[in-house]
């Protein structure tokens, strides 16, 4: 259907949304969708998640009731209307259910004064890195999730939303919402959560980096923070990562977990047959599995020349099928190489 005949079949007046006169009050009846893996939801479920997001708006101040002539005044337009974002973060077995309110502030042009800075990606990998091979000096890694990152941040242009019919009370009659915190869909809010996580950081020590704003260092606890949206990355020694720790949550509420704990990895074996991961093994001598020496097949000594020939073809034969499973076959490499040598005839000639 067009537009037309959308808010022609829902009764919606020239402007509105027509989906908006099709919603039900209730869930009899109602058939809901999860808006990312197009799965069906319970209803019942959608709903009470639609219930927890506005009353988590209400705790958190994100916006106040206000006369919509207020906006016009301000902005010279009407407020901007929302919608319904409903996903199931679980499974079947176990649902989660999050529906999350969004804005819908449309792009209108370019406007750099918005921008907000991303880390890259060779600085997770450094992180990484450094975690990894700092075992022995007691180096760790602390990975945080900032639940509802933008509801801490300050709104700092005047924006109106229109109010979802789940928070229309009496008395709200011409009335929208002038948000107070940054909201999902407006152009502006990951720009004011930077703000507001730069602040956080830098008033408990750490320094901000002047290539990229997201990386963050506190030289007198050698804690190194990495921020991708809502997610911190500190990677420091154990007995300072408690203060990176404590810094956030004292400001914001985070889901905490912890890697590097320094122990040796517990072994376990690799598929059916082989080595055990986390083993020594020597290149001379019988395979140690479980503490136990591996016995002779059929009768015979353990050749370590013929054992590491047929290891090299078990291993060559295994990148044969993974190579196939993933259609490049010998052809597509020996394709690649021959493309490549005709373009270096190619440039050679000219």
């Amino acid at each position: 259907l067009s537009l037309e005949e959308m808010r022609s079949a829902a009764g919606a007046r020239e402007g509105d949304c027509p989906s908006a006169e099709l919603h039900e009050v209730g869930y009899e009846g109602m058939i809901a969708y999860d808006d990312v893996s197009g799965q069906e939801l319970d209803p019942k479920m959608m709903m009470s998640a639609r219930k927890d997001e506005i009353q988590y708006f209400r705790d958190m101040g994100v916006y106040e009731k206000v006369d919509i002539q207020e906006c016009w005044r301000a902005t010279g337009k009407a407020p901007i209307p929302v919608r319904w974002v409903d996903i199931n973060k679980g499974d079947s077995a176990k649902p989660n259910y999050r529906s999350r309110l969004v804005a819908k502030e449309f792009n209108t042009g370019p406007c750099p004064e918005l921008y907000a800075a991303t880390p890259p990606s060779e600085c997770l990998r450094i992180m990484i890195s450094k975690m990894a091979s700092g075992q022995g000096r007691d180096i760790g890694m602390v990975y945080a999730d900032v639940s509802r990152a933008y509801f801490y941040a300050k709104a700092v242009r005047p924006v109106y939303v229109k109010l979802p019919e789940e928070d229309v009370e009496p008395g709200d009659e011409g009335k929208c919402g002038k948000l107070m915190m940054s909201m999902h869909g407006t152009r502006d809010a990951a720009l004011n959560w930077a703000l507001e996580y730069g602040d956080t950081l830098r008033s408990a020590g750490y320094v901000q980096g002047k290539s990229n704003p997201c990386l963050f260092y506190h030289s007198d606890k050698d804690v190194a923070v990495l921020v991708h949206g809502d997610v911190f990355v500190a990677v420091g020694p154990k007995k300072h990562l408690s203060h990176v720790e404590k810094t956030l949550s004292d400001q914001f509420k985070i889901e905490v977990e912890k890697l590097g704990t320094g122990e040796r990895p517990t072994p376990r074996r690799i598929g059916g047959e082989g080595a055990w991961a986390g083993e020594c093994q020597a290149s001379d001598g019988p395979r140690i599995q479980g503490g136990e020496q591996e016995q002779p097949v059929d009768g015979r000594e353990d050749d370590p020349e013929e054992r590491g020939v047929e290891e090299q073809d078990g291993d060559r034969d295994e990148y044969r099928q993974h190579r196939e499973r993933d259609g490049v076959g010998e052809q597509g490499v020996v394709g690649l190489r021959g493309r490549r040598q005709a373009g270096g005839e190619r440039r050679r000639r000219r």
